[in-house]
């Protein structure tokens, strides 16, 4: 995700409703409702409804990669985009405009029209600096993400989403515990270049935790051991 801004200012609504676009060159659109279809877990059967719309195929809105790119230094006006990580093509972009204060961001979606003013919260960090915060404007919690649906940018609960490893069973959860921490470790579980060794050790011994868990979660599910019946 990356901003820019140029010398062309975003094209802003003259109401905060949504309403019907007049222009065809707006330079803000949003794709779609949700990144994928991809829905409910991979257990059939689960606590959780197979329907249910979850954190990782909604469009966020961080809005710490947004200070951590200066956006919140002084009043700022600009594009921010999200692009494919793959083929790094971009696929949505907004209008945002910054105060001290509140954020305002403008976009279309189908055909429409969007402007929402978003009050920002500040607190102070320990170390110092200041942490900006979001104010959901559907239940006025802070929040750090907020998510695309429904035209509209709110909070997780906001939009009743749900995690993917909570539509999970055991084995799976461990198993996407397991793919996380083989991100920050080499080839087949080996050192990085550049990886401190005692981070490297704190690593692979998560790991190895791990996959004795699986290990013992799968002799679960295939009852192994065998219990023996001693008949009288």
């Amino acid at each position: 995700m990356r901003t820019s801004s140029h010398a062309r200012q975003p094209i802003r609504p003259q109401s905060i409703q949504p309403g019907r676009l007049r222009s065809r060159r707006l330079p803000v659109q949003l794709d779609s409702e949700m990144r994928s279809e991809n829905r409910g877990g991979l257990r059939a059967g689960a606590g959780r409804p197979g329907n249910a719309c979850h954190v990782e195929d909604a469009r966020r809105l961080d809005i710490r990669q947004m200070q951590k790119a200066g956006l919140f230094r002084t009043p700022w006006q600009g594009m921010w985009w999200w692009k494919n990580p793959e083929t790094l093509a971009t696929t949505s972009t907004i209008s945002v405009r910054t105060l001290q204060n509140n954020m305002e961001i403008s976009y279309a979606v189908g055909g429409l029209l969007v402007h929402e003013t978003i009050d920002l919260s500040h607190a102070a960090c320990g170390f110092g600096g200041t942490r900006v915060m979001m104010l959901c404007p559907g239940c006025r919690q802070r929040c750090s993400v907020m998510f695309f649906g429904n035209r509209t940018f709110r909070c997780r609960h906001c939009h009743r989403l749900s995690y993917e490893s909570q539509s999970e069973s055991r084995l799976g959860r461990l198993a996407i515990k397991r793919q996380k921490i083989l991100r920050h470790l080499g080839p087949h579980g080996s050192r990085r270049k550049g990886m401190h060794l005692d981070t490297y050790r704190q690593q692979f011994e998560k790991l190895q935790e791990v996959e004795m868990a699986i290990d013992d979660e799968i002799c679960r599910l295939l009852r192994w051991p065998p219990t023996l019946r001693i008949g009288a």
